[in-house]
């Protein structure tokens, strides 16, 4: 095997392998950066798998906002590839917008890192908000818009309790919890043996469910009233 390069001016780079030549700038944007990040999202419910235990079967899909970094996570990788995309038309972009080519480059460039970062960051404060409205919309009822006036001068505005449908498509869901360590000793003040990769599990874990809304339970599936928002 060997290897050589060649450089062409400042812009070919190719490298001689097993007597094939084979260009960098084509192989490295075409085949390599999207093999690595498709093969990593066919490979994601395998790790996921992996770190949280679970070997079931399942045949429903979740809604995006109930698991708020696989969604993130997705999301972050199509800005990343979007990035690139353009990056690959930028002397297109640069002529049609009359921008300067290397100002343009630097800024793709800047992007196609801090770009995936802020969409995971506003992708996930996206995803735990709606959850937050569901839980809102579940232990309330909706809003109608109508503002009632207590005795006591108190504004309340009137909530329409959810149908029960709707109600069932806001909680039918599971919340995956972080995995829990056992204590570093047993009841007898032994020690445990370690288990590296339960504790990398563990850590993995946390970070993609501890900050998820847990679901609602049965008892606190129905609207709350308050006592001053009634006809007087």
């Amino acid at each position: 095997m060997q290897f050589q390069h060649t450089f062409s001016g400042s812009a070919q780079r190719e490298i001689s392998l097993w007597g094939h030549t084979l260009s960098l700038n084509v192989l490295i944007p075409a085949v390599i950066v999207p093999g690595i990040l498709f093969t990593g999202l066919a490979l994601w419910p395998f790790f996921e798998q992996w770190v949280t235990g679970d070997k079931r079967e399942h045949h429903l899909l979740d809604r995006p906002r109930n698991r708020p970094t696989r969604t993130a996570i997705g999301v972050a990788s199509i800005t990343f590839y979007g990035v690139l995309w353009l990056a690959g038309g930028n002397d297109l972009i640069a002529t049609h917008f009359h921008l300067s080519v290397e100002t343009l480059s630097w800024t793709l460039r800047v992007l196609a890192f801090v770009g995936p970062v802020i969409a995971f960051w506003c992708t996930k404060r996206i995803a735990l908000g709606l959850q937050h409205r569901d839980q809102e919309k579940v232990l309330h009822g909706r809003e109608t818009g109508i503002i009632k006036v207590s005795v006591g001068g108190k504004f309340t505005e009137v909530h329409e309790p959810l149908s029960a449908g709707e109600r069932y498509r806001l909680t039918a869901h599971e919340v995956q919890k972080p995995l829990e360590l056992q204590p570093d000793t047993d009841e007898n003040g032994a020690p445990r043996p370690r288990n590296r990769s339960l504790k990398i599990r563990a850590k993995l874990s946390r970070w993609m469910f501890s900050d998820h809304v847990d679901r609602m339970d049965s008892q606190l599936m129905h609207p709350t009233r308050d006592p001053d928002s009634s006809d007087h």
